[in-house]
């Protein structure tokens, strides 16, 4: 079948969108340093879609396997550079197992269909496949945007690509279920299916787009809520996360409590050790208190050798089990660099707001275990003080 003027020039918008993505993609991998090794896999997809769709409008029914089944590996490739990207992009395990399997298990059936109705059965068996991998690149892009922003958001960003792999889908049981002489063959109507591969394209590269801007926000606010060398909640984090808890208070009475950590003799260490063993001292106090806490708790490094534990929905007494534990397990737990061990102690300042002891303010919550730890520290450190309206006393 000829093709038409208009059919030409959408067929070399495709080839030149393809073209161009793939180029922009390598060039944010390679100059720009950009999710280099996500960016690599999306200029790879644009590469193969480029081929693959210029190999499909070559193709007539008398065509070989070059053009029928090598159009199709390439554009289901294709699927899997984009599916390995986003994979890249979130930080996830590699899928790579799974995905030769599949193009393992398509490549054979492939090869096993009757020369006379290769439209219809590649067409089954490419839709089929397509649904498979685009489907599972939806649920990585959606949870991975979900663990960052609110669900509605991260359904957005999944939607175009939900979409496409719906309508693969549909493709698939229309070919299915419709009688033949019903069923739109890739030979027929070539206009609507070379508009159909123009938006899929351009649909492709906007959502490849959207997830990689969801993943550099998302960096940016990590790295803004985050102390740079220990990886815990700066003290902004820290404040905003204290503001919820006090609004919780104040408005339905829910209690919680702070802790307000300093390592003992710190100053003693830097002089002694140096300061990038202080350093050392202060990264192993943050990944104990991360795996000592618990998980509805935050830690965060407030300034210094101090730390703060906040605890949501924490009466006294669950407060003080859970200080004992921390003291207890500085001690049990020293840094040992090269030959030297070093011991670890630190003390603690409790602020508890309770239908008791209502507290005003977040920045009253934080005097109250400052005055606490002023007085653990002044009593011979290595202890818990919990801060009453009358003077504090020692645990």
């Amino acid at each position: 079948m000829p093709v038409s003027t208009t059919e030409q020039q959408i067929l070399a918008f495709i080839m030149l969108l393809a073209g161009i993505s793939a180029i922009a993609w390598l060039i944010l991998s390679r100059l720009m340093r950009i999710a280099p090794i996500a960016s690599l896999r999306f200029s790879v997809a644009n590469m193969l879609l480029f081929v693959g769709i210029a190999l499909l409008f070559l193709r007539q029914q008398d065509s070989g396997v070059l053009l029928w089944q090598g159009a199709d590996l390439l554009a289901l490739l294709a699927f899997v550079a984009l599916k390995a990207g986003f994979l890249a992009l979130f930080k996830r395990p590699s899928a790579i197992k799974t995905d030769v399997v599949l193009l393992l298990l398509w490549a054979i059936l492939a090869l096993q269909v009757p020369d006379n109705n290769k439209d219809n059965w590649l067409g089954l068996l490419f839709s089929a496949f397509a649904f498979i991998s685009l489907t599972s690149s939806t649920a990585i892009l959606y949870q991975a945007s979900a663990n960052s922003f609110k669900k509605r958001y991260a359904a957005a960003v999944a939607a175009p690509l939900a979409g496409i792999s719906l309508l693969f889908l549909l493709r698939f049981l229309a070919t299915l279920f419709i009688d033949e002489p019903t069923t739109p063959a890739v030979h027929q109507g070539k206009s609507q299916l070379y508009w159909a591969y123009l938006v899929f394209v351009l649909l492709v590269n906007i959502i490849i787009f959207s997830s990689t801007l969801v993943r550099l926000v998302a960096k940016i606010r990590h790295l803004a809520d985050r102390d740079q060398l220990t990886g815990l909640y700066n003290r902004f984090a820290l404040n905003r996360k204290l503001a919820v808890c006090q609004q919780l208070h104040a408005r339905h009475q829910q209690p919680y409590a702070i802790l307000l950590l300093d390592l003992d003799h710190f100053k003693q260490i830097n002089d002694q050790y140096g300061h990038l063993t202080g350093d050392k001292v202060l990264k192993h106090a943050a990944r104990l208190l991360s795996k000592h806490i618990r998980l509805e708790d935050t830690a965060g490094r407030f300034g210094g050798e101090e730390f703060l534990v906040l605890l949501p929905q924490t009466e006294r007494t669950a407060a003080e089990q859970v200080a004992d534990k921390l003291i207890n397990m500085f001690r049990q737990h020293p840094l040992q660099v090269d030959d030297t061990v070093i011991p670890l102690t630190t003390s603690i300042g409790i602020a508890i707001a309770d239908t008791q002891t209502p507290v005003a303010s977040t920045v009253t919550m934080l005097q109250q275990a400052d005055q606490a730890l002023y007085l653990a520290k002044d009593q011979g450190r290595n202890q818990v003080v919990i801060y009453h309206t009358s003077p504090a006393s020692c645990v």
